[in-house]
């Protein structure tokens, strides 16, 4: 097994801990954490084309404030669970769904 490194667009993706990373379909998504700030922005990395993008979502709620929480996908979701907002530890859970990149409350 050999490590190598991918390249980077520096505006599109910075240094973060805390956040979480998935994939699914030959795309990485990596979300939230944070580096000086709260990071809010879903950024992507396709595999195949070594691209990285930016992922907006729709919904009337947003988790500029979440990190340290867990993740996982299934079925074209990614559903976030917990974690810490606003330096509280939080019990919610978010659904995102890649159809139609829509955020939604589960559970508050």
């Amino acid at each position: 097994m050999i490590w190598s490194t991918i390249k980077s667009d520096i505006q599109l993706i910075s240094k973060r801990h805390c956040s979480f990373v998935e994939l699914m379909d030959g795309t990485i998504y990596i979300f939230g954490g944070f580096d000086s700030n709260n990071l809010d922005k879903i950024k992507t990395y396709d595999i195949n084309s070594n691209e990285w993008g930016c992922l907006e979502t729709r919904g009337t709620i947003s988790l500029s404030n979440k990190s340290c929480f867990s993740s996982v996908c299934w079925q074209n979701n990614f559903y976030i669970l917990g974690g810490e907002e606003k330096l509280r530890i939080s019990g919610d859970v978010y659904s995102l769904c890649l159809g139609n990149i829509f955020l939604s409350v589960l559970k508050r």
